[in-house]
Formats: structure tokens, C-alpha cells, sequence
């Protein structure tokens, strides 16, 4: 309930076009709560491990958003100087699946080799995964309060 007030905050203050979750995990709560107060039309649910929209270059929908990343950078797009960032950005390796497809090393791979999870990269990458949507005026000036409750409906 917690973080999903924070995502409501940030979608308030900021009126994106369009707000990406992590579906798996954690994130399928903050999905589901984000759904259910009625913000169906601006959250997309990506499931890394999904099927992605080019499956003969792809792996997977994580292989695809990097992917397309990686094309918006060779495009000219500017990433801020970040430290944890970049050492995500260069930590990753990939290869290519059976079927020719590219493949990223997974995370136990990496794990083993002594790196972290490249949750700042996967987070930008996850800005790639879908074309925004028109932005919903209707966000704009509302404001929202979590107040914790024993029922866990704290709005």
C-alpha cells in the first residue's frame, strides 16, 4: 500500500503518459492496487520473462527493452551521469538463444560472476517496453494521502 501511494504521488506531481511496472513480485500488488483505484488506462504490467513483440530478434520481452534501449541510445538520447547506472549499463552480457535470438545473461548468471542485479538499467530499459499514452488530464491537482490502516486500505 506504501509504495503504491509513492506511485500515485509521482503520477500526480509528474502527470506521465505512461507508468511501466514490474509486474512479478512485488510489483503485481502495486499493479493490482493501481488497477483497482482506477488508473487502468496509464499502468502497463511487463513481465520480463514475457513473450516480446519481436520474437525472431528477442529472447524475451527483457532482451527486446534492452534492445530497444540500446537503439535510443545509438539514436543520440542522453542518459544522466550515474554512476550505478553505468555500471548496470556495462554489467550485463548477452548472447544468443538456439533460435538466433538475443539473450541476456540472467541474473543468477550474473550473481555468480560476482555482479548485482542491473536494477537501475532494467528500470530505464522498462521505459522502452511501451509507447506512451496520451496523458490523462483528469490527474492533474488531485492530491493523495496514505494514512496506514489494520485493513490495509489506507486511502
Amino acid at each position: 500500500m506504501q509504495l503504491t501511494a509513492q506511485v500515485i504521488k509521482v503520477i500526480i506531481d509528474w502527470n506521465p503518459a505512461s507508468v511501466v511496472v514490474d509486474g512479478v513480485g512485488i510489483g503485481a500488488g502495486v499493479v493490482d492496487r493501481l488497477v483497482h483505484l482506477g488508473y487502468k488506462d496509464l499502468v502497463t504490467d511487463i513481465n520480463g520473462g514475457s513473450i516480446p513483440d519481436d520474437g525472431n530478434t528477442y529472447y524475451n520481452k527483457r532482451a527486446e527493452m534492452w534492445g530497444l534501449m540500446r537503439d535510443a541510445l545509438k539514436a543520440g538520447v542522453e542518459l544522466p551521469e550515474d554512476r550505478e547506472l553505468s555500471d548496470d549499463l556495462i554489467g550485463v552480457n548477452y548472447g544468443f538463444s538456439a533460435k538466433q535470438q538475443i539473450q541476456l545473461e540472467k541474473k543468477e548468471d550474473m550473481r555468480k560472476r560476482g555482479i548485482a542485479s542491473p536494477d537501475c538499467a532494467d528500470a530505464l530499459a522498462m521505459t522502452f517496453a511501451v509507447q506512451p499514452r496520451k496523458k490523462p488530464q483528469r490527474l492533474r491537482g488531485q492530491s493523495v494521502e496514505f494514512v496506514p490502516s489494520d485493513a490495509g486500505m489506507g486511502y
